[in-house]
């Protein structure tokens, strides 16, 4: 990677998008980051709602599939860069909200 690089940015849904995100990011020599958007709504919506109480399951689920993602990359590409952020929200909004971690 040079220091120049502009990251390949892939959002994750439990698919195998990170992977194939990462063989771009590999192949160009640029860092990867790995994001996945919150549904907004909290679980207390859940009661009254049933589409909340889908939406809570996946708030909740977010950092198991945010993690697999990760794992799923680091274990076909040792040496890539990689960073990721979970943020809340609208999966079209998270680029000016996301703060990444190595």
């Amino acid at each position: 990677m040079n220091g120049e690089s502009y990251p390949v940015v892939v959002g994750v849904d439990g698919s195998f998008a990170a992977i194939r995100a990462a063989a771009v990011a590999e192949e160009f020599g640029a860092p990867l980051q790995i994001l996945h958007a919150k549904p907004d709504r909290t679980s207390s919506d859940a009661i009254a709602d049933p589409t909340a109480a889908e939406m809570a399951a996946r708030r909740e689920s977010a950092p198991a599939i945010v993690q697999a993602a990760e794992q799923g990359v680091r274990a076909h590409f040792k040496g890539l860069h990689i960073t990721w952020a979970q943020v809340d929200g609208s999966a079209k909004h998270w680029s000016s909200r996301a703060v990444p971690h190595d």
